[in-house]
């Protein structure tokens, strides 16, 4: 891990990112699954 080290700000986005992308993953499980229960 010697690249977050040396560049942190870059591992401060991709954390963030990921993070981001991971809440979108479940609310769309969410609402797939709210659907699902509806139909």
């Amino acid at each position: 891990m010697e690249l977050l080290d040396r560049y942190p700000k870059w591992s401060f986005f991709l954390r963030w990112g990921f993070s981001i992308i991971a809440m979108m993953c479940m609310t769309v499980i969410s609402f797939a699954f709210a659907y699902s229960l509806i139909k």
